[in-house]
């Protein structure tokens, strides 16, 4: 491995942007991922592996629902790496940009200011900053199946339909990107059921 303390920082921070964007504690995402407490803070602080890639971060790429790879392709951002179709076909096939213009599309035609949306969804249950939408409607930030549900909601659409994802006569790339969404929903179901557990077992 040939990334430096500087890579490692950034993979570092954004695992914790992913986790607080998920309104996750470290103990919550610990669990989530079968991996100590101490693990996501090593990794959220981009401590550098003394050797070999730690299992931990394969644990903790696939707690976040990150797709195989993207950690790496993070740690080579700006070297000569070449992820090829590591990043998974939601990378590949320009979901993030793909949302981020039907999102505007929507916002602005329903009339909505980016800090009106962040209101709307606030009182959804799903609070957003103004700047996480702008950087989504660039493109820029992944969005969590959670978030793509209730924005859809905002504007009487689902996450399919903002994708533009036929119901009849579906290509591969659509039912790859239809099992990932699955997969995506299984996951914030356990979550919330662990964090419902946890609720129970703090009443007295």
């Amino acid at each position: 491995m040939n990334w430096t303390e500087q890579d490692w920082a950034r993979l570092g921070s954004r695992i914790r942007a992913e986790r607080e964007s998920h309104g996750l504690s470290r103990r919550a995402l610990s669990e989530a991922a079968d991996v100590s407490e101490k693990s996501i803070q090593v990794a959220e602080e981009g401590r550098a592996p003394r050797a070999r890639w730690p299992q931990s971060l394969k644990l903790i790429e696939k707690a976040l629902g990150w797709q195989p790879g993207h950690m790496k392709a993070i740690l080579a951002e700006g070297s000569d790496w070449q992820p090829g179709m590591q990043l998974g076909a939601i990378a590949a096939l320009g979901v993030n940009e793909r949302f981020g213009a039907w999102l505007k599309k929507e916002r602005e035609s329903a009339g909505f200011s980016q800090a009106a949306l962040a209101e709307r969804l606030y009182e959804f249950g799903r609070p957003i900053y103004q700047q996480t939408i702008a950087k989504i409607e660039l493109g820029e930030r992944g969005i969590e199946l959670d978030l793509a549900v209730a924005i859809a909601a905002v504007f009487g659409a689902t996450p399919d339909a903002a994708l533009g994802l036929a119901v009849d006569g579906r290509s591969d790339e659509e039912i790859h990107l239809r099992g990932m969404l699955a997969r995506r929903e299984k996951f914030i179901r356990s979550l919330v059921t662990l964090a419902s557990c946890e609720i129970e077992s703090k009443k007295p």
